[in-house]
């Protein structure tokens, strides 16, 4: 079953394009990456993916609905069935939120008819606190946490949802290295787990794990190639999508890139 579909989808912020001419479609059970450097797109990509924007040229279907054409409710109906873990998420600091009340703000916006019923919230809740292994931080305020912390809140939040997409943008952005490596590890766990879709952008080829089936690059707002890991993950394909000399080794089923820092000059 197709559930997102991109026909010559370009997207355009005043005279910028940030997308231009996209074509994908994404299968239920698919493990996608987007790769690409800072700058390349893939924000904005995830964006339309999780019906924060529409794009300004083309079809965009999301589960084989024209999503041009939904209203506010039809938005915030299909946005409960995708689950998004932004790059960054913005709070009012003075605001002492605890981790319980972020997690449950994955309710905020929905019509009262769909939304779960109060027991089965706070069940969700508490399940999806106990998936990240964070139960012990449900009263700790949100402020107080490491970056890492904060970012197994965001996954608990979004699997509060019960979503069939999981959208995961540069989740391991800003955090050290240990952090990053238990990431990459429990966002492998989860797909494993639940019969979710998974669509994970990041700029670092070794944080795609190898249940990844298959790897987008993206560059200046265009699809440079899409297919396997395989196909991909190679200096050709890499050495063009960075702009730069590179080399690329394997290991533990991962693809990992190093810049030889032999320039033109």
């Amino acid at each position: 079953m197709t559930l997102l579909e991109f026909h010559d989808v370009g997207l355009n912020i005043g005279e910028r394009a940030l997308l231009e001419n996209i074509n994908l479609s994404i299968r239920q059970g698919e493990f996608l990456s987007i790769l690409g450097p800072n700058g390349a797109g893939k924000s904005s990509l995830m964006s339309l993916m999780s019906l924060t924007w529409k794009p300004t040229k083309g079809l965009l279907k999301i589960f084989g609905e024209d999503a041009q054409k939904f209203s506010v409710k039809q938005i915030n109906q299909r946005r409960r069935r995708i689950g998004l873990v932004p790059q960054q998420v913005h709070f009012n600091w003075a605001v002492p939120l605890t981790v319980y009340e972020v997690v449950e703000m994955a309710q905020i916006g929905m019509d009262k008819a769909e939304r779960f019923p109060k027991s089965e919230e706070k069940r969700l809740i508490e399940s999806s606190l106990e998936q990240m292994g964070i139960q012990s931080l449900s009263r700790r305020p949100y402020r107080s946490l490491s970056g890492g912390e904060r970012q197994k809140v965001q996954l608990a939040r979004a699997l509060a949802q019960q979503p069939e997409i999981l959208i995961l943008d540069e989740p391991t952005a800003g955090l050290d290295m240990d952090w990053q490596e238990r990431l990459v590890q429990l966002i492998t766990n989860l797909y494993r787990r639940y019969s979710l879709t998974v669509i994970l952008a990041t700029h670092i080829t070794g944080h795609i794990p190898p249940c990844c089936s298959r790897i987008i690059l993206l560059g200046s707002g265009r699809i440079i190639a899409d297919g396997k890991p395989s196909e991909v993950l190679n200096v050709k394909y890499l050495s063009k999508l960075y702009n730069c000399p590179l080399e690329i080794y394997e290991r533990n089923g991962r693809t990992h890139c190093i810049a030889t820092g032999d320039f033109d000059e």
